[in-house]
């Protein structure tokens, strides 16, 4: 007998067997991980493409929302001017030139009077010498009248004079009977002017006179087709479209080759409809749908989103293939199914990748939450966090301050020293800002040189010192940073929460408008809203 024991038949039969059992284990588990990991792989595919989606959509609303600020910011701002001067024609004629040539965004300012007179500034056309167009028009008697064209050159040189009788008033430009009877700031419903056969809807609000009659309204709007440039620029791949349609479903905006059919069915009830130019999806969209909706044209991913938020009753509809949408992560998903036939180590590595790639996708989604110039968060972010930081103060027995910043004469950074040291301004603003707001409070860039802060308190008197130890903090830093503008300042208004319930926009607005009355009669001063 050999020193090495032989080994019974039933324990090799035994251990066979276990041998057996081990190994199908193994290859079932691998085979279930594959399986598994395929499942988890397919929907993290589809689940990246929407949030590359869901990316584009954001950034074209908030597209969308810097052409209407633009618009709805100038006529508040004229709105505003005319009930506190009561200026001439001549006077309102020379103020909403220089508007317009500040701001490129801008299509046309309008002034339309209560006896059908009306001032107006337009862009040039393509075969005319000047830059702007300035029309003063009276009205007579007899229901008529005539109106003066002033040519002017990019420098606001006057370069011609032209006298012609006009068939349209101003209460016929299209904004009149949807503005003078609201409270607040309306959109027209899409259209072709009356006048200059453009199309486009008119951000409009009444003027008061002293005797709270309706003295005129004004109505400024913004060129559908560069928003419909701007729109169309973002990373949708090479087959990527993005249309904008307002809540019949009409086109307002859309890619460059089908802008010609678009200008040609618009008319004086609006657009064309969306399925003459075949934009469809499995999952439509209203105005006031805020969270991305996802479907299929039959052809190519459709994503689609209200932009009531930003305060127009239309829809974003964008359209791409998953190649153009998101190219690495479909060869990614090959891979994957790939993999699943692979060793688990190859899957596992395979897997990492996948999460590699999604990680940067995830910061790009998260990037349209955040001001990129001054680190704060955007306004939309700063909106969406504010209604529960409300209703938790009111709970825990406070309440919340909200307070608005405006940087004083912030217009002559940029004229004397540059945008890049208005830009420098506007980051001091918001990092002074962030550092002098404690745990649980908000703050973020509303727009401009605007800033908003939400303060969480215990005690409604500690609200106005907060709100100006908050504004003397970033007039210092201001004012340190730029000793050469002696007349840099921060004006601040603040107003608090009666309750749980209050929303934050109502209290921005209540905010702002005791900013605005503050700076009427001194600037650097800290405002709080009266009630």
């Amino acid at each position: 007998m050999s020193p090495t024991s032989v080994m019974p038949a039933g324990r090799r039969r035994r251990m066979l067997t276990l041998g057996v059992v081990i190994i199908v284990a193994v290859l079932a588990a691998q085979l279930g991980l594959a399986a598994w990991t395929g499942t988890v792989a397919d929907k993290g595919v589809t689940a990246a493409l929407q949030e590359n989606f869901t990316y584009v959509a954001d950034v074209s609303a908030a597209t969308v929302g810097d052409f209407v600020e633009s618009s709805e910011a100038t006529t508040e701002a004229v709105v505003r001017w005319m009930e506190a001067d009561a200026p001439t024609r001549e006077e309102v004629a020379r103020r909403i030139l220089t508007l317009r040539a500040a701001d490129p965004e801008l299509r046309a300012i309008v002034v339309a009077y209560a006896d059908d007179s009306f001032v107006a500034v337009v862009p040039g056309k393509q075969d005319e010498p000047y830059a702007y167009v300035v029309a003063v028009a009276t009205a007579d008697a007899r229901g008529g009248g005539d109106f003066t064209l002033y040519g002017y050159g990019k420098d606001l040189i006057l370069m011609e004079t032209e006298h012609k009788e006009w068939e349209t008033g101003g209460k016929e430009l299209g904004f009149w009977d949807a503005a003078a009877p609201a409270y607040e700031l309306v959109w027209t419903d899409p259209a072709l002017r009356p006048l200059s056969g453009d199309k486009g809807a008119w951000a409009a609000r009444r003027v008061l006179d002293a005797d709270g009659a309706v003295a005129a309204v004004v109505g400024t709007d913004f060129s559908l087709d560069a928003l419909a440039a701007s729109l169309n620029s973002l990373p949708l791949g090479d087959d990527g479209e993005v249309y904008l349609l307002d809540s019949t479903r009409r086109v307002l905006a859309a890619p460059a080759d089908d802008q010609p059919t678009v200008a040609a069915g618009f008319s004086e009830d609006g657009g064309l409809p969306a399925e003459d130019l075949q934009i469809a999806t499995t999952s439509q969209a209203t105005p006031f749908d805020i969270a991305v909706r996802f479907g299929t044209d039959g052809r190519l991913r459709t994503a689609e989103r209200g932009l009531q938020d930003i305060g127009v009753p239309w829809v974003l509809h964008l359209s791409a293939s998953d190649h153009s949408l998101a190219p690495g992560v479909l060869h990614l998903a090959t891979v994957l199914r790939w993999a699943t036939w692979i060793m688990l180590g190859v899957l596992l590595v395979a897997a990492a990748i996948f999460v590699a790639v999604r990680k940067p996708l995830r910061d790009m989604h998260s990037a349209a939450y955040t001001d990129g110039l001054t680190g704060l968060s955007t306004r939309r972010r700063f909106v969406e966090f504010a209604g529960d930081a409300i209703a938790t103060a009111h709970r825990e027995g406070g309440h919340v301050c909200v307070v608005v910043l405006d940087i004083d004469n912030f217009k002559r950074i940029n004229d004397t020293d540059g945008h890049d040291a208005g830009d420098v301004a506007l980051a001091t603003m918001g990092q002074t800002l962030l550092r002098h707001v404690r745990q649980g409070d908000l703050v973020a860039r509303w727009g401009g040189d605007e800033f908003v802060a939400l303060l969480v308190m215990k005690d409604g008197k500690v609200g106005i010192a907060a709100m100006e130890r908050l504004r003397a903090a970033a007039e210092r830093a201001l004012v340190d940073a730029f000793p050469a503008h002696g007349d840099l300042g921060v004006t601040a208004g603040g107003a608090s929460s009666v309750s749980g319930s209050d929303r934050v926009e109502d209290l921005v607005r209540v905010a702002d408008e005791a900013l605005v009355a503050g700076k009427q009669r001194v600037k650097s001063r800290s405002y709080a809203a009266l009630g």
